[in-house]
């Protein structure tokens, strides 16, 4: 395959000179003009010309690979040019000469290697002096498309490439803002954007703290857009205080200018929520108990919640021994005891938990009886009515008056 050894040392050579952007997703910078360095064999190998107009090149030497997905024909002897959008839109102008069978080209406009063809042009036999025109509109200027060219049916031909409006690098926009939380806590994750940059095909993020990560990524990463655009910055557990924030917008051709932030990293201090006051019931057993819980924050961290919980116990009440007399009652949390025997009954407290009153009840039937001498009737004294301490009626009665 001619000029192999030219296009790889071109490309090392690029790839050297632009280590940070080799780094990342984006492809490198063919690091020469159009007539210095070679189309590539597959996509996944092109580098990419900053200004490809007026390249000349040759589909003689080049092996034919896999059809794209979505291709519009066949695929014989494919070479892959990476370039940069200068502009929304574009036209390409592929010109064949010096057709070995007189077929000419076919050629496709991708915006990825494993994407489906924006553009095809499948080319027709005996097109061997036919240019080949892509008309391509919504590019995105600063990012990185692929034009692929192969021989019709095979065909080996010369041929050049023309672009109008003349494909020069685009003048790189500045970043207005970076969006995001001002304070995030340790540990946790927070995401991060920037308006759209004109020219800008990828953004590189970076951080001054060791163990920050961009998307999982150690810093300094870069993305591709959209993606680029907004990412997950993580933050390690361990620090506290001022994290550096910075994004430079970059294309394969050019770095912009960064912009800047400080993230101010802190704990996020312990909830305490009002104490609480519980009955006592069988899952929770009596006394006080400051309880704690963690909880993921929307920032991702640990958040602290703390609350004082006391479980009262029940209340107990003796109200030792009671007497009533046969016939009536004593009242006990609204009900009514009538019958002797021992009292343990449910009542509710003031604070609407269980107090239980015990004590015994006794049930009195009191009887008379005079001891001689201690009264005596006349006729000033007929009668005598006697009473217990209980206030039961216990006799009345009438005795011989002694005269």
């Amino acid at each position: 395959m001619k000029n192999q050894l030219l296009f790889s040392i071109s490309l090392l050579l690029g790839c050297l000179s632009f280590s940070p952007l080799a780094f990342a997703q984006l492809p490198p910078d063919c690091g020469g003009p159009p007539t210095d360095v070679p189309p590539a064999d597959d996509c996944m190998g092109a580098c990419i010309y900053c200004n490809f107009n007026g390249l000349l090149s040759s589909t003689d030497g080049y092996a034919a690979n896999v059809a794209p997905p979505g291709f519009c024909s066949t695929v014989e002897n494919d070479q892959w040019i990476g370039f940069l959008a200068g502009s929304p839109s574009t036209v390409l102008t592929i010109t064949p000469s010096n057709c070995t069978n007189g077929n000419g080209l076919q050629a496709a406009l991708f915006a990825g290697c494993n994407q489906p063809p924006l553009l095809c042009e499948v080319g027709q036999q005996g097109g061997g002096s036919t240019p080949l025109v892509l008309n391509a509109s919504n590019l995105i200027p600063g990012k990185h498309y692929y034009l692929m060219v192969d021989g019709y049916a095979g065909d080996q031909c010369d041929f050049s490439v023309s672009v109008s409006p003349t494909n020069i690098q685009p003048p790189m926009g500045k970043i207005s803002q970076i969006i995001g939380p001002a304070q995030v806590c340790p540990g946790g994750t927070a995401t991060y954007q920037v308006p759209r940059v004109y020219a800008a095909g990828a953004y590189q993020w970076m951080s001054m703290t060791s163990g920050v990560l961009f998307n999982e990524q150690p810093s300094p990463s870069m993305f591709i857009i959209p993606e680029g655009e907004s990412v997950n910055m993580t933050f390690p557990s361990g620090i506290t205080g001022n994290v550096s924030l910075c994004v430079t917008p970059a294309n394969s051709c050019n770095m912009g200018e960064m912009k800047c932030r400080t993230i101010n990293v802190q704990p996020i201090p312990a909830t305490n929520l009002p104490a609480v006051f519980f009955c006592q019931h069988d899952s929770l057993p009596p006394g006080v108990k400051i309880y704690e819980f963690k909880y993921k924050s929307w920032l991702g961290c640990d958040s602290l919640v703390r609350q004082k919980i006391t479980v009262k116990p029940p209340l107990i009440t003796n109200i030792g021994t009671k007497y009533i007399c046969k016939g009536r009652s004593i009242m006990i949390c609204g009900k009514a005891i009538t019958t002797e025997g021992p009292i343990s009954e449910v009542c509710t407290s003031f604070q609407g938990c269980d107090s239980i009153v015990t004590g015994q009840v006794f049930v009195i039937a009191p009887h008379a009886h005079i001891v001689p001498n201690s009264y005596v009737f006349s006729c000033k004294y007929p009668e005598i009515t006697l009473s217990n301490p209980f206030c039961c009626s216990a006799f009345v009665g009438t005795g011989p008056i002694q005269l």
